[in-house]
Parts: C-alpha cells; sequence; structure tokens
C-alpha cells in the first residue's frame, strides 16, 4: 500500500534498490546519472516512504484482538 503512494521515480529507486538487489553503481549506469544522485534519490525516496507508511499507519484501526 505504502509503495502504490509514492511518486515513481521513488518507488522505481526503492524498488531497483530493494527489490531487485541493484547496487547503487548499477543503479547510476542504468540511469545515466552520478552515484551521489543516486544516493540522493534513495534518501528522498526513504523519507517518502517513511512518511506515507506513518500517514497511512494512523489511519488504519485494528480489530480488537489484533
Amino acid at each position: 500500500a505504502t509503495m502504490s503512494q509514492l511518486p515513481s521515480h521513488y518507488r522505481e529507486a526503492l524498488e531497483a534498490k530493494y527489490v531487485v538487489g541493484q547496487s547503487v553503481r548499477q543503479m547510476a549506469a542504468a540511469w545515466s546519472i552520478s552515484e551521489k544522485a543516486v544516493e540522493s534519490q534513495l534518501t528522498r525516496a526513504r523519507k517518502a516512504f517513511r512518511a506515507t507508511f506513518l500517514a497511512i499507519a494512523r489511519n488504519v484501526t485494528l480489530e480488537p484482538g489484533w
């Protein structure tokens, strides 16, 4: 749910790094950007993920016993 709420460029960065397992170097080469730019993108994507996750979690009401 959290990933679907992120902008596509953040979602793609997180998926490449944590689902596919690409290195920062591989991501930089594939996207024709610097490794530093990839690291910055990942930092912003993780921050957005965290904020989105917390916003979703605040809106979830668990049933008693969960």
